[in-house]
């Protein structure tokens, strides 16, 4: 809850203030590990909370993607309530989990996300129906300016699983990405919408069969609408 007080050496906001978060980042990189497991709801990842947060920004302070946000397999990362708006930037995120019947491996989205020069890596939606193990979005995501996505397993949307939200990539990079099921790279389930534009999604790995495994790049069944991107 925003109370606009001073705290510390951080000056007193006012109610329509967005609210930073720098992370420091150096030549070798600079990791902040999570280390408390996701066991409850107040545990473990880090929530962003409903539209009486207000929006959130957080980013590498000098905008050389050398800060890495590493979960340590012990849950995801970061969880974006309904109502709630965050924005990530120059940075990387990486070894998330969502174990149980979560979406998300490192990112559910509810709210409104925004992801520039973002790198999401190694993360995994382990349950046999779980989706999104890079990104799950059902609310507003964007993924931007350099973005990238590889190197993350589900059942479903291996790396971006965009369930009936709006989805928008450009000018980013989808790949490596693995699922049991179908859509290794981006799955877009109507009825949402989905535009990609100026992105290589590549070398994304369906390993089910038959009807069950399916689109190693993209699976949609809703709106999608793609320009100037290789597959």
């Amino acid at each position: 809850t925003r109370t606009n007080t001073a705290v510390d050496s951080c000056a007193q906001g006012s109610s329509v203030d967005m609210d930073f978060i720098e992370l420091a980042g150096t030549q070798l990189g600079t990791t902040y590990t999570l280390s408390v497991d996701g066991s409850t709801d107040f545990n473990g990842d880090l929530d962003t909370g409903g539209a009486a947060a207000g929006p959130l920004t957080i980013r590498e302070s000098d905008g050389r993607n050398l800060a890495i946000i590493n979960a340590n397999d012990i849950d995801r990362i970061f969880d974006v309530a309904t109502g709630g708006d965050l924005t990530i930037s120059n940075v990387t995120i990486t070894n998330g989990t969502a174990s149980g019947i979560e979406h998300g491996g490192a990112i559910r989205n509810l709210g409104t996300l925004t992801l520039s020069n973002v790198d999401v890596t190694n993360s995994v939606s382990s349950n046999s129906s779980g989706r999104g193990g890079g990104v799950y979005n059902s609310g507003t995501l964007s993924v931007l300016a350099g973005s990238t996505v590889s190197g993350n397993a589900a059942s479903r949307g291996g790396g971006i699983e965009n369930e009936g939200g709006t989805l928008v990539v450009t000018n980013s990079n989808v790949s490596g990405n693995t699922v049991s099921g179908i859509g290794g790279g981006v799955e877009s389930l109507h009825p949402g919408t989905a535009t990609i534009t100026g992105t290589t999604i590549s070398g994304n790995v369906s390993n089910g069969t038959g009807t069950s495994g399916d689109a190693a790049g993209i699976h949609t069944s809703g709106t999608m609408l793609i320009e100037a991107s290789t597959i």
